[in-house]
């Protein structure tokens, strides 16, 4: 047999492994859940900072989340999704988005120790994106639209979760279309 003592100076890596081989057995946890376990361990202070953001009330508002969702941490994988567009769209664009996501966060996570990722930035990107979208369309941001009955049905479609908040999160600051365009706009989506 081969063992190895894993220690607290031990490689991250090797630390999220053994994790994830212990999780086989109870009940399992989340693809974020795993994400956030290894991110605690590698890069407290970013996890930390990600939670935060998952607090943000426009983006409470906006996502309008079941419990069920946010006990799982669906909340924090969303704004993780945010986050890597633009910068590390590449890490999980044309691969499992799962495997995508874990790959992105750990490109940022790596930036953020190195000191090559701006917090600030993000956090205001983020903030300005959310509020836009929550003062315009508040929880029907990401549900489906229908013409015939003029309603909004469902919960968050997480397609139009990253069309939406990716695109506007671009155009923050940058000549924002005023409430009324943006419904107009976002309603046409849906017109076949």
């Amino acid at each position: 047999y081969n063992f190895e003592i894993i220690q607290n100076e031990s490689d991250p890596d090797a630390k999220f492994e053994v994790f994830m081989r212990l999780n086989t057995g109870g009940s399992l946890l989340s693809h974020q859940e795993l994400r956030n376990a290894w991110l605690v361990m590698y890069n407290k202070k970013m996890f930390d900072w990600i939670n935060k953001l998952s607090k943000n009330q426009d983006f409470i508002d906006t996502t309008a989340l079941t419990e069920k969702l946010i006990d799982q941490r669906y909340d924090m994988e969303l704004c993780l999704t945010f986050l890597l567009y633009p910068e590390s769209y590449e890490s999980y664009a044309n691969i499992d988005k799962s495997d995508g996501i874990s790959n992105g966060l750990k490109a940022i996570a790596e930036k953020a120790l190195n000191n090559n990722y701006d917090y600030s930035e993000s956090e205001k990107r983020f903030n300005r994106t959310f509020r836009l979208l929550n003062t315009a369309l508040g929880d029907n941001a990401f549900r489906k639209y229908y013409e015939a009955q003029n309603t909004y049905k469902g919960g968050l479609l997480e397609s139009l979760f990253e069309v939406l908040e990716c695109g506007n999160s671009g155009n923050s600051g940058h000549g924002i279309p005023g409430t009324p365009y943006l419904i107009k706009d976002w309603k046409s989506c849906w017109i076949e």
